[in-house]
């Protein structure tokens, strides 16, 4: 048997239809069907896997709750909600950087958040 990776695998791949064990293969001889969509996207949702982006995504949308309440229910001082503001447009511009270029947005204002709540929905 040779280092090379390459003959290593063909040799155990050879060994294992040599046993037998390829013929009681699940599909065997039937055509393979292709995916539908985005076979990458297919692949991370098979295996349960969440984007980054798309964590921050949720992350985002629970902060413009956070700061709705500081606005409305606690009548919190303008420079309060502008840290936090601040702090919410940094984590969309991180976002944005890292998301498809259409699933970006806007930044967010004091007379805008309750449209970009609608929009992080």
């Amino acid at each position: 048997m040779s280092l090379y990776r390459g003959d290593f695998m063909d040799d155990i791949v050879g060994n294992y239809e040599k046993s037998g064990k390829m013929s009681d293969l699940h599909g065997k001889g039937k055509p393979i069907q292709p995916s539908s969509g985005d076979p990458l996207q297919g692949v991370l949702k098979e295996a349960n896997y969440l984007p980054g982006w798309l964590e921050q995504q949720q992350l985002i949308r629970k902060g413009i709750l956070e700061a709705i309440t500081l606005l409305e229910v606690t009548g919190d001082s303008p420079s309060n909600m502008q840290i936090c503001l601040n702090k919410l447009n940094a984590d969309i511009a991180q976002y944005n950087k890292s998301c498809p270029p259409i699933m970006q947005r806007g930044f967010i204002t004091v007379e805008n958040i309750h449209t970009k709540l609608e929009q992080w929905s």
